[in-house]
């Protein structure tokens, strides 16, 4: 969570250097290590297809990629200030769809993340500019 928090403070400054495309490849050096771990720890990983999810797999990959480009692009031609926190608004987007899809219940602790979230972003696109 470290280096994954590291790597979106210091976004700006890449993007800058070697422009939004190539930085959204840097996260993948580390991710054989991720797969060195959970064979060291001995965690299995159950193939795609045993639950035929890789049709759902495959989406979610691209959906992920689309996202990845589209915060680059926007961290490229916008304000790291504004554009970083909105990106960082997904959990208040999840809460919402899941109470209007799902009719999940919000409880107060999401309320308050939710009012938190969107006063911070208001509050840095009003004193970033």
């Amino acid at each position: 969570m470290v280096s994954w928090g590291l790597y979106f403070a210091f976004l700006k400054i890449i993007v800058a250097k070697v422009g939004w495309f190539w930085p959204n490849y840097i996260p993948f050096i580390f991710f054989p290590a991720v797969l060195f771990y959970m064979r060291a720890r001995g965690i299995k990983l159950e193939k795609v297809t045993k639950n035929k999810a890789f049709l759902i797999l495959v989406i979610a990959t691209v959906l992920v990629r689309l996202a990845e480009f589209a915060y680059s692009l926007g961290i490229s031609y916008g304000q790291v200030a504004i554009v970083a926190p909105i990106a960082g608004a997904n959990p208040t987007l999840f809460v919402l769809l899941s109470f209007l899809i799902f009719k999940d219940p919000i409880t107060r602790q999401q309320i308050a993340g939710i009012i938190t979230t969107l006063i911070g972003i208001v509050l840095l696109s009003v004193f970033s500019v």
